[in-house]
């Protein structure tokens, strides 16, 4: 046996410099990977935002202000986790009173943001429980896409809409079809109205 010192070794640490394959990782991990959809699916989490003056004095207790959202062809959709699926099923129907309309044609991106803004928080605090967005489907628009439509389930699953929001998904051809929104409020335990 050789006596001759030994040197003293460096403690390993992880090889950065060498590819990582993320599927191997992560099926080693117990966690499986999803086929790819032909839809777009993806989830926003809204925080706790400061109260602007906008919103209602009482926004409710959000169990959860996740909204998955969904767009699959002309259809577009979006709702909070662990939501009713009878409720969707009969939200996507049309099943539901509409409480309130809201008609959008003619504002710009911004004016009309302003406009969802305030009146989800006002319907919420008035009780209101179905909300129809009337945004048109952008026919006479520059691409003839409504760019309503698009930026619409970006503002309902943001805050500070997304607190007041259960679900939201695309009319029924008798109210509108592609061109309006259905759109679930939060039960509000205490109305003003």
């Amino acid at each position: 046996m050789d006596e001759s010192p030994k040197k003293p070794t460096k403690p390993r640490t992880a090889d950065t410099t060498a590819p990582v394959d993320f599927a191997a990782s992560m099926d080693a991990t117990g966690v499986r990977v999803l086929k790819e959809d032909r839809r777009k699916t993806t989830a926003t989490q809204s925080s706790n935002s400061p109260k602007a003056t906008t919103q209602p004095s009482k926004p409710p207790p959000a169990k959860s202000t996740l909204l998955r959202l969904s767009k699959g062809g002309s259809r577009i959709e979006g709702y909070v986790d662990g939501v009713n699926r009878n409720l969707l099923r009969r939200l996507r129907r049309g099943t539901f009173p509409i409480d309130e309309r809201l008609d959008l044609h003619g504002l710009r991106l911004a004016e009309a943001e302003n406009v969802v803004r305030q009146a989800v928080a006002h319907n919420w605090d008035r009780g209101v429980r179905l909300l129809l967005i009337i945004h048109g489907k952008g026919r006479r628009s520059e691409h003839g896409v409504s760019a309503l439509r698009e930026s619409l389930p970006g503002w309902l699953s943001a805050p500070p809409n997304a607190q007041f929001v259960l679900a939201f998904t695309t009319a029924n051809t008798k109210d509108g079809g592609e061109g309006a929104t259905y759109v679930r409020l939060r039960k509000n335990k205490s109305p003003t109205d």
